[in-house]
């Protein structure tokens, strides 16, 4: 029984020697296999730029798309603020006339029949310009200045004609009376004296309102 338990253990000795040597060498062998490999190396290698090339060239075009494009709404957008910058907001103010300032604010002058001058800075503003071609602001200070409207008649009327001649005799007869005073008797002024005051208060009549 003794040397059959020592020929059992000896072989199961035996056994795992054999089964460790054969552990080691196939570790030794698939190692060797894989750091001593040619053709895996190549195919790795070769195959290595090819997969990595084509994304580089796929980027590089992309990124010129996008610069492009960036670059194309750069220009639009510089394009679109050119007419902002070169038109300026104006003031409500500046383009209102001064002949619908003057019937706003003061309609009551208006009513009556009274003339009503605007001075801005020492200038009089013309009825029909614009508020802003003086530099008037909306915080601008204006100076009013009101009358009694003359309602006179125009001097090239026909009508007017005979009073205007008339006018330039008695204005001639009084040079000459200033000048010749001898060559008129006390009548003679006193009719041109009449006739003067009679134009006067024809002509005061023809060109003011009544």
């Amino acid at each position: 029984m003794d040397s059959n338990a020592a020929h059992v253990q000896t072989d199961l000795g035996e056994w795992a020697l054999v089964d460790d040597q054969a552990e080691v060498v196939a570790s030794v062998s698939t190692s060797t296999e894989r750091s001593s490999g040619c053709a895996p190396a190549e195919e790795s290698a070769s195959e290595e730029p090819t997969v990595a090339a084509a994304p580089v060239a796929q980027s590089a075009e992309g990124a010129a798309e996008c610069e492009a494009e960036v670059a194309a709404l750069s220009t639009a957008a510089a394009a679109a603020d050119l007419p902002t910058e070169a038109a300026p907001a104006v003031p409500d103010g500046c383009l209102r006339i001064v002949d619908d300032f003057v019937a706003e604010f003061f309609a009551d002058a208006v009513a009556e029949g009274k003339k009503v001058r605007l001075i801005y800075m020492g200038m009089l503003l013309i009825h029909d310009r614009a508020m802003g071609e003086y530099g008037i602001e909306d915080d601008g200070v204006l100076h009013c200045a009101s009358q009694q409207h003359l309602n006179l008649k125009g001097l090239a009327n026909p009508a007017n004609a005979l009073l205007v001649a008339t006018g330039a005799g008695l204005y001639s007869l009084w040079a000459l009376l200033y000048h010749f005073p001898h060559l008129f008797s006390w009548k003679a002024i006193a009719v041109l004296s009449a006739l003067s005051a009679a134009h006067v208060s024809t002509a005061v009549a023809r060109f003011t309102a009544a």
